[in-house]
C-alpha cells in the first residue's frame, strides 16, 4: 500500500510535465498524420493514372485493329500483327475489369456499365477473329467489317464512360483525404486547448492561495496598527523592517493586479475564440453537407435513369456540385495555411501575376465583355509572399467579375499599382453592382455574405484581410450600390522590412 501511495504521489508531482510531453506528442502526431495523408494522395493519383492509361490504350487498340483489318490482304505477317493487337487488347481488358489485377477492381465501375460494355467487347473480338478466318474475297466480309466498325464506336463510347467514372472516383478519394486532414487538424487544436487549460490550472490555484495569504497578512497589519500606542517603542525599533516588508507586499499586489488583468484579457480572448469556432464549425458543416447531399440526390435519380444523354446532364450537375465543394475546401485550406505558415520573400512580377489571374477567370460569365486595364508604375524590386499575394488578387478580381452590373454598356475593371511608403498601393476599381452601405462594416467577417443570390462561402474577403494583416499591410473599401466598388490595399516590401530587422 505504501508503494502504491508513493507511486500515485510521484504521478501527481510530475502531472504538469506529463502534460507537456503529451502536447509535444500531439504536435508530432499531426505532422505524421499529414505525411501519411500526403502519401495516400500520391498513391491514389498513381493508381488511377495507371487505370486511365489502360482505358485510353483500349480505345487506341480498337482503332488499330479496325484499321489493320481494313487493309488486310491475307498475308501471314498481317494476320500475326492483327492477332498481336487482339492479344494486347484482351490483356488490357482483363486488367481493367478484374479486381485481382488492381487494388480498385470492379468497384470502380458499376455493374450496369460493365454489363453494357462486355457484349460490345465480345462482339468486337469475335468480328475481328472472324474477318481473319474467312476468305478475303468472301461477299459477307464487307457486312462483318461494317458490324465491326459499328461495335468499335459503341465500345469507344463505353470506354469514355469508364474514363469519366475513374475521374470522378479519383476526385472523390482526394476530397475524402482532404476532409480527413481537416478533421485531424481540428482534433489536434481541441486537444492542445484541453492540455493548455490543465497545464495552467495549478498556476491559477497558486495565485488564489497567495491572494488569500496576502489578505490575511493585511488583516494582521491593521490589527497591529490599532495597537500602535501600546507598542510604540517596539514599532519604532522595527520600523525599518516593517517598511521593507510593506514595500515587498506592495510589489506583490502590483504583480497580482497585473496578473489579474492579463487573465481577464486571456479569458476574453478564449470566449471570442470559442464563439468564432462555433460559427466556423456550423458554417463549414453546412457548406460541406450541401454539395454532398446534392450529389447523393443525383446518384439516387441516376440509378433509375437509362438514357445516356440524361445521365450526362446529371454528371454535369454532379460535377458542378463537387467543384463547389472543392472550391470551399480550397478556401478553408488557404485560411489554415495563412495562419500556420511563415511568410516567404519572393521577387514578384506584378504585371505577369495580374494577367495570369485575369486569364484564370476568363471562363466566368460575361468576363469577355469587361474592359480590363492594368497600370503598374513602381520603381523598386518588389518582394512579397507570392502564394498569399496571388490569393489576394484572385479573390478581389474574381469578385469584380462576379458582381459586374449587366446594366452597364461599358463595364470595366481598373487595376492601378504605385509606390507607396515602403511598399506598394494597389487600387482595384470597378463599375459593378456595388455594396449596400449597411453591409460595408461586415464584409471582412468570416462567412459573411452580402448577396445570398450569388454563389460563394463568405470566406474570400476574410482570408484577404487576414493575409494582408499577416504581411504587415492594410485594406480598405469604398462602395456605392449600383455604381461600383473600390478596394485599396497597402502591402509592404518584405525585402525592405527584412533589411530593417537585420540592421536593428
Amino acid at each position: 500500500m505504501k508503494v502504491l501511495l508513493k507511486y500515485i504521489g510521484k504521478i501527481r508531482a510530475n502531472f504538469r510535465r506529463y502534460l507537456y510531453v503529451l502536447a509535444v506528442f500531439t504536435v508530432l502526431s499531426l505532422v505524421g498524420g499529414t505525411q501519411v495523408i500526403t502519401q495516400s494522395h500520391i498513391g491514389v493519383q498513381k493508381e488511377y493514372a495507371y487505370l486511365l492509361e489502360i482505358a485510353e490504350n483500349q480505345k487506341e487498340y480498337t482503332y488499330k485493329i479496325v484499321e489493320a483489318l481494313k487493309v488486310y490482304a491475307g498475308s501471314n505477317e498481317e494476320k500475326n500483327k492483327i492477332l498481336d493487337y487482339i492479344s494486347v487488347y484482351d490483356k488490357y481488358h482483363f486488367i481493367l475489369f478484374n479486381e485481382e489485377n488492381n487494388s480498385i477492381g470492379k468497384d470502380a465501375v458499376n455493374e450496369r456499365l460493365i454489363n453494357k460494355l462486355t457484349p460490345h467487347y465480345n462482339r468486337f473480338t469475335n468480328y475481328s477473329k472472324k474477318l481473319l478466318l474467312i476468305d478475303i474475297n468472301d461477299d459477307s466480309r464487307a457486312k462483318i467489317y461494317d458490324n465491326l466498325v459499328t461495335t468499335k464506336r459503341f465500345l469507344n463510347d463505353d470506354y469514355d464512360l469508364v474514363i469519366s467514372r475513374y475521374h470522378h472516383m479519383l476526385s472523390d478519394k482526394i476530397n475524402n483525404l482532404q476532409i480527413i486532414e481537416l478533421a485531424l487538424a481540428g482534433l489536434t487544436i481541441l486537444i492542445l486547448l484541453f492540455e493548455v487549460i490543465f497545464i495552467f490550472k495549478p498556476t491559477f490555484e497558486d495565485l488564489s492561495f497567495k491572494n488569500k495569504r496576502i489578505t490575511y497578512i493585511n488583516k494582521e497589519l491593521k490589527e497591529s496598527i490599532a495597537e500602535k500606542d501600546q507598542l510604540a517603542e517596539e514599532l519604532k525599533a522595527g520600523e525599518e523592517e516593517l517598511l521593507q516588508y510593506l514595500e515587498h507586499l506592495n510589489a506583490v499586489n502590483q504583480k497580482l493586479t497585473q496578473s489579474e488583468q492579463e487573465l481577464k484579457v486571456k479569458n476574453e480572448d478564449l470566449v471570442s475564440i470559442n464563439n468564432a469556432l462555433d460559427k466556423f464549425v456550423y458554417s463549414v458543416s453546412h457548406d460541406l453537407r450541401s454539395p454532398i447531399a446534392s450529389s447523393i440526390g443525383l446518384i439516387s435519380i441516376m440509378r433509375k435513369e437509362e438514357n445516356i444523354d440524361v445521365l450526362r446532364q446529371y454528371f454535369n450537375l454532379q460535377e458542378k456540385s463537387l467543384t463547389k465543394l472543392d472550391n470551399f475546401i480550397s478556401e478553408i485550406l488557404d485560411y489554415s495555411r495563412n495562419a500556420r505558415l511563415e511568410l516567404s520573400k519572393d521577387e514578384i512580377d506584378l504585371d505577369k501575376m495580374i494577367v495570369d489571374v485575369i486569364d484564370q477567370y476568363s471562363y466566368m460569365d460575361y468576363s469577355e465583355t469587361i474592359e480590363k486595364t492594368i497600370n503598374v508604375n513602381i520603381n523598386q524590386e518588389f518582394y512579397s509572399d507570392s502564394k498569399r499575394l496571388h490569393i489576394v488578387f484572385s479573390n478581389l478580381i474574381s469578385n469584380s467579375i462576379k458582381y459586374i452590373s449587366h446594366r452597364r454598356e461599358h463595364p470595366y475593371i481598373h487595376i492601378d499599382i504605385t509606390d507607396y511608403r515602403e511598399g506598394i498601393k494597389v487600387i482595384i476599381d470597378d463599375n459593378g453592382q456595388g455594396i449596400a452601405e449597411e453591409h460595408l462594416p461586415n464584409i471582412f467577417q468570416m462567412f459573411y455574405r452580402a448577396d445570398n443570390e450569388k454563389p460563394g462561402s463568405g470566406l474570400g474577403l476574410h482570408i484577404v484581410q487576414e493575409i494582408v494583416k499577416k504581411m504587415g499591410g492594410d485594406i480598405s473599401v469604398e462602395s456605392v450600390q449600383l455604381k461600383g466598388t473600390t478596394f485599396e490595399v497597402y502591402l509592404p516590401n518584405l525585402k525592405v522590412a527584412s533589411q530593417k530587422e537585420m540592421a536593428a
